[in-house]
């Protein structure tokens, strides 16, 4: 069992995947369904577990409704923009099996070309030398 899992699933589907074999998996759907990822986080979350993942904002009905199939509840999500004036192209979520009210809250990427926002440049900064 466990108190945290964190996923970044597959975002292309019905696309043209890559000739490379393992690049095509990483980035293409088309093993791991939002029905099966729920369903098996939900059995192998502690009760007061909690499940993290990024998914493209043209996905979030399907994935919150699969996740309330599996008695999920969201409870934060962020709403991720390329530039200010950008509508948001990622969701930041964060789902639990015990129901609380929803923090919600946005992350800029860019003011510009390469012009990091100090809340984008803190967030990263464990993972950039």
């Amino acid at each position: 069992m466990y108190d945290l899992i964190v996923c970044n699933p597959p975002y292309f589907e019905n696309s043209l995947p890559p000739p490379d074999p393992r690049r095509a998996e990483a980035r293409h759907n088309v093993s791991l369904s939002y029905d099966e990822l729920f369903e098996c986080a939900a059995a192998l979350l502690t009760p007061k577990g909690r499940l993290s993942l990024i998914v493209p904002a043209r996905h979030l009905e399907t994935v919150t409704a699969a996740a309330r199939d599996r008695k999920l509840f969201l409870i934060r999500k962020t709403d991720v923009y390329p530039t200010p004036h950008s509508n948001a192209k990622r969701h930041l979520l964060e789902f639990s099996k015990t129901e609380r009210e929803l923090e919600e809250n946005d992350l800029v990427i860019e003011t510009s070309r390469h012009c990091y926002t100090p809340e984008y440049k803190e967030l990263t900064a464990d993972f950039y030398l």
